[in-house]
């Protein structure tokens, strides 16, 4: 099991305050699970990839009123095919193909003020994909 250590903030008030999140990956094959307490609540993220998992546990983190403030969570954050089942993402430009510098790992801290959840994520991360290298 590994452990990270990011922010969250609360979208109203805008108070930051410190979250211990837990991954544990169940071996060869067997999926990823995040979780973590918030407000004395369980918050968990599963699926077959990091990534996934990742976006599950963030969409969760988002119902309750709280964004991630980490590179995963940002709007142009997105997980190229050689990146696939890792837990590192792509930070891209709007309209641009290349990357902004080296893929990160998805639990680096990041500012925002806006915290898309994942279907808007994969909609730009669709259009991203689809664009022809300049």
């Amino acid at each position: 099991m590994e452990t990270y250590e990011v922010t969250v903030i609360d979208q109203l008030s805008k108070v930051e305050e410190p979250l211990t999140v837990e991954v544990e990956t169940a071996g060869e094959g067997g999926g990823v699970s995040i979780r973590a307490s918030l407000l004395g609540r369980e918050v968990t993220g599963v699926a077959d990839a990091p990534y996934p998992a990742f976006q599950a546990f963030r969409d969760e983190i988002l119902k309750m009123g709280f964004g991630l403030q980490c590179c995963g969570a940002r709007a142009n954050a997105v997980q190229p095919d050689e990146l696939l089942g890792s837990d590192r993402v792509a930070l891209v430009r709007p309209g641009k193909k290349e990357l902004m510098g080296e893929p990160v790992s998805m639990w680096e801290p990041a500012k925002m003020d806006v915290f898309p959840a994942t279907i808007h994520q994969q909609g730009f991360s669709k259009r991203w994909r689809e664009m022809e290298p300049v």
